[in-house]
C-alpha cells in the first residue's frame, strides 16, 4: 500500500511492472511462496529499504533469528502505530504484511536504506553502533558489502550525542 501510494503511482509505475509481494492475497502463504520464487529467479541489482521504528527492514520485525525467506509476519505495535496516517486509524492498519527475507535482502547486489526522523534516533543508535543481532534487524546490513544509508540529522541525534567519534571516522572514509 505503501509504495504504490508514495512511490510507484506518484512515478507513474503500474502495478503490474512492480516486483512487491501482494499483503492483500487470499493465501498468504501462498504469496510468501510465489514471491520468493520470483526473488531467486530475478535477483534485486539493486534494494531499496526504509528503516522502521523497531529497526525493521522490509517488515521484518526484532526476532529471535533472521528469517531467511519471504514469510507473514505480525507487525509489531510500534509499526502499526506508525503507518496509521497511511490508512486512516490505527485500527485500518492491517496486524499482518508479507515481507521479503533478510536472506532474499541480503543477496541483492546493493542496498540502499533511507532513515529519516528523530523519533528514529534511538534505533538509528542501535543499528550503528549496536551489536548485529535479530533484535534490531536492520544491523545484518553493515555484513553486506555495498550498503549505502542515507541517515538525516534527526535520527542521527543519538549518534552525535553518544558517539560523536563515530561520525568523525566515517566522515574521513567517506572522503577518501
Amino acid at each position: 500500500y505503501y509504495l504504490e501510494q508514495r512511490f510507484l503511482e506518484p512515478c507513474g509505475i503500474p502495478g503490474e511492472r512492480a516486483a512487491v509481494p501482494r499483503g492483500d492475497a487470499e493465501d498468504l502463504e501462498q504469496e510468501c511462496r510465489r514471491y520468493e520464487a520470483f526473488c531467486r529467479k530475478h535477483p534485486a541489482d539493486l534494494q531499496i529499504l526504509g528503516m522502521g521504528h523497531t529497526g525493521h527492514i522490509g517488515f521484518n520485525e526484532p526476532e529471535d533469528h533472521f528469517p531467511e525467506e519471504s514469510h507473514v509476519v505480525s507487525l509489531a505495535p510500534e509499526t502499526v502505530a506508525a503507518n496509521a496516517e497511511y490508512f486512516g486509524s490505527r485500527e485500518q492498519v492491517p496486524t499482518k504484511a508479507v515481507t521479503v527475507g533478510i536472506g532474499t535482502i541480503m543477496r541483492a547486489k546493493k542496498i540502499l536504506l533511507l532513515v529519516s526522523g528523530r523519533s528514529k534516533a534511538e534505533i538509528t543508535y542501535r543499528f550503528l553502533c549496536g551489536k548485529i543481532t535479530p533484535q534490531v534487524p536492520a544491523t545484518i546490513l553493515r555484513l553486506h558489502p555495498h550498503v549505502t544509508a542515507v541517515i538525516d540529522e534527526d535520527a542521527l541525534f543519538a549518534v552525535r550525542e553518544r558517539e560523536p567519534e563515530w561520525l568523525r571516522l566515517r566522515a574521513d572514509i567517506r572522503k577518501e
